[in-house]
């Protein structure tokens, strides 16, 4: 592992709109930068040299678009901050805009229930009194410095409880008098609650050629993405190789009913054995099986028919002894 690149500034660079900066990033690989996703006002350079890579970033003609955290990175190994990249903050001043520029009219902010949530209303100037405001209804949130607080760097956090019922929120601070407003955010509550998983039939007896369906069927809380994974035997499955599966989502009254189904169109014997089916939200998982014995061959056929009819006879001898001949 090389040493980590390095940065002619680091942790925190303040500039003001319409400054130019030059970011110097050198290592021992090849080097790549991320960048913020408004930022557009850039260019690099390449100024390797002296046995080391060199990749100069520059920031032409700042504005509160370029606000963000910048990024380099050896380009052919995983990103690890302090072991294969290094970063720095950027804040381009504009009191005209403290909040930075959102990438969409509209951003959705996905929450789920007993989560912080992180209201992306950066900063371009720090040390803001920064309020919270819903629109249905109408309220403001004030950061108390505990649960509730706002950083210049990420935005509003606070407890999903006190804005899932809000539906739009957005930004709002005062500079000399003048009000400024963040871009609208769209709050979107998520459940994750699975109630029950069931997989039928729980076993089934199919000959070789027959059709196999088995439905996997999961109640949740509204709101719920659900991802349906299946094994057999306790390997994975192989979708598109003679296995394929068909989604189903209803919604009930207080709760959504999803399902996944497998289909396999001609069992052969080495289908027998266990299929799992897991359905999982991301914070929870449940899992169901079911067991398929496949018959193959006529004399394993005629064997089966033979038990079958043993069986019912017995059974039938039953009303009239306790013995069978």
């Amino acid at each position: 592992m090389p040493d980590p690149p390095t940065l002619n500034t680091y942790g925190t660079h303040r500039m003001n709109k319409s400054d130019k900066l030059d970011l110097t990033c050198r290592g021992r690989q090849r080097l790549l930068w991320s960048t913020p996703p408004t930022s557009t006002r850039l260019s690099t350079s390449d100024c390797s040299g002296s046995g080391l890579f060199c990749l100069t970033l520059t920031i032409t003609n700042a504005t509160v678009n370029e606000t963000g955290q910048y990024q380099c990175y050896y380009k052919d190994l995983k990103v690890e901050d302090g072991k294969t990249a290094a970063g720095v903050y950027v804040f381009v001043h504009d009191s005209k805009v403290p909040f930075v520029p959102s990438e969409k009219e509209y951003e959705v902010v996905f929450i789920r229930e007993g989560e912080r949530v992180v209201i992306p209303c950066r900063g371009s100037v720090e040390n803001l009194n920064v309020t919270l405001n819903t629109n249905y209804p109408i309220k403001e949130i004030h950061p108390d410095g505990k649960d509730s607080v706002w950083d210049p760097k990420k935005g509003f956090i606070l407890p999903t409880h006190l804005i899932s019922y809000a539906g739009v929120v957005s930004c709002q601070t005062r500079i000399k008098n003048e009000t400024f407003k963040s871009p609208l955010y769209i709050v979107a509550v998520v459940g994750y609650k699975i109630y029950d998983l069931t997989l039928t039939p729980v076993h089934q007896r199919l000959s070789v050629g027959e059709r196999l369906v088995l439905s996997c069927t999961a109640h949740t809380e509204l709101n719920v993405g659900i991802e349906f994974n299946w094994t057999h035997s306790g390997g994975a499955l192989n979708l598109g190789s003679g296995f394929h599966t068909v989604s189903h989502k209803k919604k009930l009254w207080d709760s959504l009913e999803l399902s996944n189904t497998l289909i396999v169109e001609n069992v052969t014997v080495d289908h027998s054995g266990d299929f799992t089916c897991t359905a999982s939200s991301g914070q929870m998982e449940k899992s169901a099986s079911a067991y398929l014995t496949v018959f193959g061959g006529c004399t394993e056929n005629i064997l089966l028919h033979n038990v079958i009819l043993i069986k019912k006879s017995y059974e039938m001898d039953q009303g009239g002894s306790n013995s069978l001949v």
